[in-house]
């Protein structure tokens, strides 16, 4: 898959992460595997973008305008320093 741009490259680390979590965690397997969900995440700096959680699995990242279950607003600089564990997701939401 040929990345778009820093945004797509940064979701797909994160599914990857998530994916990998899932594997490792069987609570949380259990949470999402009855799971649908839209997510939105929009990139201050990057468009949004939306993801499909179903049955445990996220989508791969996708351009998107339409709302989400869940949106979350950020920039590529924040999710790049969470998923480099430089930053811990409290304090990205701030």
């Amino acid at each position: 898959m040929i990345m778009e741009d820093e945004a797509e490259r940064l979701l797909m680390v994160a599914v990857e992460k998530f994916h990998a979590r899932v594997e490792e965690d069987k609570k949380l397997k259990e949470a999402v595997e009855g799971m649908n969900k839209e997510i939105r995440i929009q990139f201050r700096d990057d468009g949004s973008w939306g993801l499909t959680l179903s049955s445990g699995r996220l989508s791969p990242p996708r351009r998107a305008e339409d709302e989400g279950d869940i949106t979350v607003i950020t920039d590529t600089e924040t999710l790049k320093g969470i998923l480099d564990e430089e930053l811990n997701p409290i304090e990205g939401a701030t």
